[in-house]
């Protein structure tokens, strides 16, 4: 009880609030497939939407941050509002140029218009490649995750994934 009254009572200032999320036993995490052949047919959107497991508070905030980007007028966004939406998800933390090598990563057509789903998804990605240098709030692995892709090259040595998805993995178990 003393506990929570500490957090009733504190004052969260800026992104510093996002450092409670996912605790409570909530995780954000990335997953694999148990048959990877299912990657050879899929894009680094395909693999993000499918295999990207946002905790509940997390995606309650990439869902605000997206309906404000959408005023309710659409159910996905540009990539020009892409941009702003990643660096307004993480509170101004995130550049410009971090936005748009995100964007690269996942390889968006450039007149593809992006679901919450995978606005969500790339946000977590973001954390995960920039949060060690410039978010406070960044993700940690999860031990399920780190076991889903240890050895990712070994056990994938008999699926012909694109490329573009190897050097989204490549990111991710950095």
């Amino acid at each position: 009880a003393e506990d929570d009254s500490y957090f009733m009572n504190k004052q969260f200032k800026g992104s510093k609030w996002l450092d409670l999320l996912g605790s409570g036993g909530s995780t954000t995490r990335f997953s694999l497939p148990v048959d990877l052949r299912i990657l050879e047919k899929m894009t680094p959107s395909d693999y993000l939407c499918s295999y990207c497991v946002i905790c509940q508070q997390r995606r309650s905030h990439y869902s605000n941050v997206f309906s404000n980007l959408t005023k309710n007028r659409k159910e996905a966004i540009s990539k020009t509002e892409l941009i702003q939406g990643l660096i307004n998800a993480h509170h101004q933390l995130l550049s410009i140029e971090q936005a748009n090598s995100i964007i690269q990563l996942v390889e968006l057509p450039t007149e593809w218009l992006v679901s919450l789903q995978l606005f969500g998804a790339m946000c977590v990605l973001t954390e995960r490649i920039f949060g060690p240098s410039c978010l406070p709030f960044a993700l940690r692995k999860e031990i399920i995750e780190v076991v889903d892709f240890e050895a990712l090259d070994w056990r994938l040595r008999t699926c012909k994934i694109k490329d573009s998805l190897k050097t989204l993995f490549a990111q991710i178990i950095l």
